[in-house]
């Protein structure tokens, strides 16, 4: 029993310390970390080219135009019955969930533009339920739409290679664009979880531009 005694006299003064020096540890962790805040970089990616195209009221909008917002971009049809449909429901909860103070647009660009003119955009939008006050619909020359997608934002496109349900094979990923037409982020559009690492990375865009912090 006074063995028992002297190892609990010996030990319990010296737990009572190691929690205390946890405690500060802990404490001084914490400060640490409120006055240095972990910041997650973006990285830029490339720019995306100059380019004309036309929305769903017949206007023309350029790369120019979205300068100053942060846009998300994805590629469809209106003829599609594979990735589109999931692409769009994506597209629009983004859109829900962004405040429309924030300065952020969407942007649809159809791969297939001999058919989907400014009108059926016009109505393929008002069936998604887009606030086309922000979110455009792009249509144009079939060639110059394969060449921003190839070659502007590294996206492929092969007109020969779909399917019945979806004649023409196209990616289906979202591209995060930054207010200076910078490309930075690709995220998978039928993936949950890349949506929502895209929203979380907009968000962090966003906050590096001081006079939308308080938008947030």
């Amino acid at each position: 029993m006074r063995t028992q005694d002297s190892i609990r006299k010996i030990f319990t003064p010296v737990i009572v310390v190691l929690f205390f020096v946890g405690v500060i540890m802990i404490m001084l962790v914490y400060n640490t970390m409120r006055e240095h805040p972990t910041t997650i970089e973006i990285e830029v990616i490339k720019d995306v080219p100059d380019f004309t195209l036309t929305n769903q009221f017949h206007e023309e909008i350029s790369r120019d135009d979205l300068l100053g917002y942060f846009w998300i971009v994805n590629f469809i049809f209106t003829n599609c019955g594979g990735t589109c449909p999931v692409m769009t429901f994506q597209m629009h909860s983004l859109q829900n969930e962004i405040s429309s103070e924030l300065p952020v647009r969407f942007v649809s660009i159809t791969v297939d533009p001999e058919r989907d003119t400014p009108d059926v955009l016009h109505a393929y939008a008002e069936e998604a339920g887009a606030d086309q006050s922000r979110w455009f619909f792009l249509t144009g020359e079939t060639e110059k739409i394969y060449n921003l997608a190839r070659e502007g934002f590294l996206l492929g496109v092969d007109p020969e290679g779909g399917t019945l349900r979806e004649p023409i094979m196209h990616s289906q990923r979202f591209v995060l664009v930054d207010a200076d037409g910078m490309i930075r982020g690709y995220y998978d559009g039928f993936d949950e979880e890349q949506v929502n690492l895209l929203n979380r990375d907009l968000y962090i865009l966003l906050g590096e531009a001081p006079e939308y912090v308080d938008s947030q």
